[in-house]
């Protein structure tokens, strides 16, 4: 199945209630959410080199994991308001 909007995302993961799509883009910088019911694609979350996209049991977040200054941490980022935090560094 080819979907409208941006090429070249890899790593695409279906939420558990599949209403989204999320994937990333080739350089490791975006975490892209598809919505079906509109067609479109925007922006979730920006960083360094995101990795592991993997959704929350309720569909509200996608974890993943980013390169920081800290080294690699994991960030879940909310589908509704795309609010960020940094749940653990791993060291």
């Amino acid at each position: 199945m080819l979907l409208p909007g941006p090429q070249g995302l890899f790593a695409p993961r279906w939420s558990t209630d599949g209403r989204y799509l999320c994937a990333f883009t080739a350089d490791l910088h975006k975490a892209m959410l598809f919505q079906p019911h509109t067609g479109q694609w925007s922006e979730l979350a920006g960083g360094r080199n995101l990795t592991y996209p993997n959704w929350s049991r309720d569909s509200t977040q996608v974890y993943f994991e980013d390169e920081t200054d800290k080294g690699r941490e994991v960030f879940p980022v909310r589908v509704t308001d795309r609010r960020i935090e940094r749940v653990v560094t791993l060291k």
